[in-house]
């Protein structure tokens, strides 16, 4: 994960995901804070290849805010978006265009960490997927600030 403050775009190619449980992730990561327990969201695939978007709230509890009724087709590049406290999920399959999969309003510190997360689903076993190409673009500063 890497540290990163205001407004971003994180973006993958998922190649293979975990398939170790149901409940297991491949996908994108923000939070918080290094703690696994901080707030946060991750989008991406579960171990039946449906989409989710998920987020854990400053109480701790996790929210579906959506998760796909059919598994999506590999490889597939998925793209998490903030802007302040709207995030904005989306896919697409040639990385010009892209559908809109979820957005939900989340209110995060303004730094925050992003990276990839792949989790097996499954306590004391583990996974692996594979995860191509992660770009994060930040938006340049257009001058100084007033």
């Amino acid at each position: 994960h890497a540290g990163v403050a205001g407004h971003f775009a994180l973006t993958a190619e998922v190649a293979t995901i975990a398939t170790t449980h149901a409940d297991a992730k491949t996908g994108l990561l923000v939070r918080s804070g290094r703690d696994p327990t901080s707030p946060g969201l991750f989008f991406g695939l579960l171990g039946d290849g449906n989409l989710l978007l998920q987020v854990r709230g400053t109480d701790g509890r996790l929210t579906v805010v959506r998760r796909a009724a059919d598994p999506v087709f590999l490889p597939c590049r998925i793209r998490l978006a903030r802007h302040g406290k709207q995030f904005s999920a989306a896919t697409s399959g040639d990385d010009r265009s892209w559908q809109p999969f979820a957005d939900c309003t989340l209110d995060l510190n303004e730094q925050v960490r992003a990276g990839l997360a792949v989790a097996s689903g499954a306590p004391g076993t583990m996974a692996t997927a594979e995860l191509r190409d992660p770009t994060l673009l930040v938006p340049e500063a257009t001058g100084p600030m007033p």
